[in-house]
């Protein structure tokens, strides 16, 4: 998702079967592919580890996952989910115009965070200005929790094949899960 909006299918069959949980694996795998040109992971590896201990139940939202990885980036996406696959994308800088109507859905978050934000006269976009912490911290407590929301909807199917519940669902579940971890993050990760 990206700008508020569905975006088109990712190569989720790359993961599905290059990712498989190792029979006996304690720990879900986290795969980081190097970023495209131009663009930077704001999120490490061992950051995405200590948040996902972090999350209440995280056993039980992590069943049926395959596994969580770090992608090389996407010029319409932040994050997505699909057949048991997290990905959280890398960005391409840390200056990002938003559409209006997805700035308002997300400005409690991004006061929260205190990403400074301003809009040219006349202009259709804000542009939100992060740092890699803030950009990190939008990531884990609201981009990663959105697209596990998506998992938690197709897990609770009776094919587990589809999330029928749609993007309010997930922006429903990342918010309602981000109020019980806002302490937690913030001594785990500071600001």
């Amino acid at each position: 998702m990206r700008d508020g909006r569905v975006q088109k299918k990712h190569r989720w069959d790359y993961y599905f079967e290059r990712y498989d949980l190792v029979e006996g694996q304690t720990e879900m795998p986290i795969f980081v592919e190097p970023p495209l040109r131009r663009f930077r992971q704001p999120v490490t590896a061992a950051e995405l580890g200590t948040f996902v201990k972090l999350i209440p139940d995280w056993e039980q939202h992590a069943e049926g996952l395959r596994c969580l990885v770090l992608g090389d980036g996407d010029h319409d996406c932040y994050g997505w989910h699909d057949e048991g696959v997290i990905c959280l994308d890398a960005w391409e800088g840390y200056e990002q115009p938003w559409r209006h109507a997805f700035f308002e859905e997300h400005r409690a978050i991004l006061d929260r965070l205190m990403v400074p934000y301003h809009q040219e006269e006349g202009a259709r976009a804000v542009t939100c200005s992060f740092t890699r912490r803030t950009a990190c911290a939008f990531q884990l407590m609201h981009v990663f929790l959105h697209e596990l929301g998506h998992h938690h909807d197709r897990m609770a199917t009776r094919g587990k094949i589809h999330s029928p519940s749609g993007e309010q669902y997930a922006e429903d579940f990342a918010e309602q899960l981000a109020e019980q971890m806002w302490d937690d993050y913030f001594r785990a990760f500071g600001l």
